[in-house]
């Protein structure tokens, strides 16, 4: 006879899991982590932890507060005019002189807007 699976999951290994993942996430400010780094670093090796621990990430990262994602600063609330500098087909820089670093925009986000436009 074979084994039977079992079916469910257990709700005290997810939050142990969700809990270990948390102190492993809350090192180093600024150190961004893939989540096979995450499970290297629990040791996981079965293919079922493997994706719980991805869901748990999932889970995580979409409950984080979003705040402030831009690197130079909020700039929501301030308009910058500078050119566009393309680097490469999916993202390009705004060089502009009222900012000390170029503005990363995804070339998505750019419109109809070619290399050496003049942006708002």
């Amino acid at each position: 006879m074979t084994k039977k699976k079992k079916r469910g999951g257990n709700s005290a290994q997810y939050s142990e899991l969700k809990r270990l993942i948390q102190e492993v996430l809350s090192g180093p400010r600024g150190k961004k982590m893939s989540h096979r780094q995450v499970i290297k670093q629990l040791g996981v090796h079965d293919k079922k932890t493997k994706h719980t621990v991805k869901s748990i990430l999932i889970e995580l990262n979409t409950k984080k507060p979003r705040g402030d994602r831009s690197r130079t600063g909020a700039l929501s609330d301030k308009e910058i005019i500078g050119k566009v500098d393309f680097v490469n087909p999916r993202f390009a820089y705004i060089v502009s002189d009222e900012m000390e670093e170029d503005v990363m925009v995804k070339a998505e986000n750019l419109l109809n807007a070619f290399d050496d436009d003049e942006v708002r």
